[in-house]
């Protein structure tokens, strides 16, 4: 039996997606984050579902985060959508540097929507080429 891989979306693309996706999931953080009536009469009729990653995949992002020196960066939604990729083995579409930045660094796949990806690794200054797969 293969596996079915899902798409992991945050807040941006949600508001600014015009296309019709089969299933969304993100975290209850991201759906926060959109608090204007448009914007949620925008994504109400999509088929969103919402998932918990666990405390030790939360964990885990926070310790790569302090590694690389995103941890200030990034929000709880943030922190949660790379948590829950992680655990599941999803990809996150994201615009956001510092989301694809952590998960290049935790292997994680991400793709952005509609600006061009990083290329690198920061980590403090530093920059490290991003593994395999994730060159973005």
């Amino acid at each position: 039996m293969s596996q079915i891989f899902f798409m992991i979306y945050d807040s941006s693309v949600l508001l600014n997606s015009m296309c019709d996706f089969d299933e969304i999931i993100t975290v209850e953080e991201v759906m926060e984050e959109i608090r204007d009536r448009f914007s949620k009469l925008h994504i109400m009729p999509r088929n969103i579902k919402i998932f918990e990653p666990s405390g030790e995949s939360v964990k885990a992002v926070l310790t790569a985060a302090e590694k690389t020196g995103d941890k200030g960066r990034l929000s709880l939604a943030d922190i949660k959508l790379l948590a829950l990729a992680l655990e599941r083995k999803d990809t996150i579409i994201t615009d956001d540097y510092d989301i694809q930045n952590l998960a290049a660094f935790l292997g994680v796949r991400f793709a952005p929507f509609r600006q061009r990806g990083i290329k690198e690794v920061r980590i403090r200054g530093k920059v490290q080429r991003s593994a395999a797969g994730c060159e973005r």
